[in-house]
This record gives C-alpha cells, sequence and structure tokens, in this order.
C-alpha cells in the first residue's frame, strides 16, 4: 500500500526511522518546490514499510508527474544500531521488499550510514538527494525540449 506522505501516520517502525519520515513531512514544501519552477503539485512521495527481519523503517518512493524517480529506503541497521539509507531506481507495483531495495548488496553495502544519534544528519541526506533527483528530472525535461 502506498499513500502520500503527508498523509501518513505513524505504525511502529523505530523511532529513528519515525523521527526521520517527521523531518520529512515537515520539509515536504522544500522537497516538492525544488524545481523552483512550480511544480509542486506534480512531485509525490509515497511511503511505506521497509522490513528486513529485525531491520525496520520506511521506504519513499519520488515521483515526479507520476513517473518513478527512485526509491529511498531508512532504518537502523540490526547489528550496529546505525541509522542506514538505501536509494536504488527498481521499479515496483508495491513498496520495495528488502530484496528489491538491497539487490545483490550484502547488508553492510548500503548508499549511506549514519550513527545512532545522526537523525538530522541523515534526513537532510535523503532531502538533498530528492531534490538533487527533481531537478536533474526537469534539467532532463527541459533539455528535451
Amino acid at each position: 500500500m502506498n499513500i502520500e506522505l503527508q498523509d501518513y501516520l505513524q505504525d511502529g517502525a523505530n523511532y529513528k526511522a519515525r523521527a526521520i519520515m517527521c523531518i520529512l513531512q515537515g520539509r515536504i514544501n522544500e522537497i516538492k518546490g525544488a524545481d523552483g519552477l512550480g511544480h509542486s503539485k506534480d512531485v509525490m512521495i509515497h511511503v511505506g514499510r521497509f522490513e528486513n527481519c529485525r531491520e525496520q523503517g520506511y521506504v519513499f518512493t519520488l515521483f515526479c508527474e507520476c513517473i518513478f524517480i527512485k526509491n529511498y529506503a531508512v532504518y537502523e541497521h540490526r547489528n550496529s544500531d546505525k541509522i542506514c539509507v538505501l536509494v536504488n531506481k527498481k521499479f515496483t507495483m508495491d513498496t520495495p521488499d528488502g530484496y528489491d531495495m538491497f539487490g545483490n548488496r550484502g547488508k553492510y553495502d548500503v548508499d549511506a550510514m549514519f550513527r545512532y544519534d545522526e537523525i538530522m544528519e541523515a534526513s537532510n541526506y535523503i532531502v538533498d538527494a530528492m531534490i538533487k533527483d527533481i531537478q536533474q528530472y526537469y534539467e532532463k525535461k527541459e533539455e528535451k525540449k
């Protein structure tokens, strides 16, 4: 099930992932307005649960103009308690699961890893990545004109 980020309620994921989701909810206008051209209504972020055994968190799926851009998963690592971020470009009809997000990677092969108390840094990483991806989407669209 996918629900737009601003409409999502808490569902029991670990508190670090919930805190990051709350920060993203608070910065949704910053993310959606990233292109600076007034396309905010065309940017959507769907949220679903990330469940990989003891690693529980969220997957944020970014769309521009109903076109899939990327998935960003955030969770607490099962062995180190570090905050992990996985990013991938694999489109799935439902929320991507652990196999979709990891692909052929190992459990420590993540896109970004933060200390257990670096919730703001992990949030900033995801927001910055989303803004960059939105800007790249609209730049490529302009180049095609």
